[in-house]
């Protein structure tokens, strides 16, 4: 029917934007160990890109799960 197309398709938005956060996330870390590993550096020795990390999951998160985003963002809830 059309609402399982229109609620697939939502779904489909929500996990293309995950996956972009995700990719932006590597990229990240990509970026931080260009020379040495990250067990060489240590993970938790920058604290604002930890937090910056944990704020854009927590966003993407919020994004996700929150009531009335389907009408906001047309975001669905992953299952």
């Amino acid at each position: 029917t059309f609402a399982q197309r229109r609620y697939q398709q939502y779904t489909c938005y929500t996990v293309f934007f995950i996956s972009i956060e995700m990719c932006q996330i590597a990229d990240v870390l990509i970026r931080k160990t260009r020379r040495l590993s990250l067990l060489q550096q240590g993970p938790l020795r920058n604290r604002i890109l930890v937090v910056a990390i944990v704020f854009q999951v927590s966003i993407g998160c919020f994004l996700c799960y929150c009531p009335g985003m389907p009408n906001v963002f047309n975001f669905m809830p992953i299952r």
